[in-house]
C-alpha cells in the first residue's frame, strides 16, 4: 500500500528531529529551607480537626460488634422505633457527643 497524502514526507524517524525543535528546562528548585531528596507533609485545619475528633472516640469493642452482627444477620436484632427516632432528633441537634 502506497500513501500519497499531503504532508506524511514530514514524518521523520524518533530521534531524527532537528536539534532546535528540544527545548532545554531548568530543573525546579527546592524551596527555601527544605534540602533536596527531603519528603514533608502539611495536615490541613480540617484533617488536624478529624484527627483530634477521632483520638476521642472509645476503643471498639469487637466481641460486641460480631455479636451484634450475627444477630442482625439472623434477623435476630431489633431496635425499637422510638429509639432511633430520639437518636435521630438529639444528632441533628446536635446533640450527641
Amino acid at each position: 500500500m502506497k500513501i500519497n497524502q499531503p504532508g506524511f514526507d514530514q514524518v521523520r524517524p524518533t530521534g531524527t528531529n532537528p536539534p532546535a525543535a528540544v527545548e532545554h528546562t531548568e530543573k525546579p528548585r527546592p524551596a527555601a529551607g527544605v534540602q533536596p531528596g527531603t519528603d514533608r507533609v502539611e495536615w490541613s485545619a480540617t484533617a488536624r480537626e478529624v484527627s483530634a475528633k477521632l483520638e476521642e472516640l472509645p476503643e471498639v469493642r469487637s466481641e460486641r460488634v460480631a455479636a451484634l452482627a450475627q444477630q442482625v444477620r439472623r434477623g435476630e436484632y431489633t431496635v425499637p422505633a422510638s429509639d432511633v427516632a430520639r437518636k435521630l432528633l438529639e444528632f441533628l441537634r446536635g446533640e450527641l457527643p
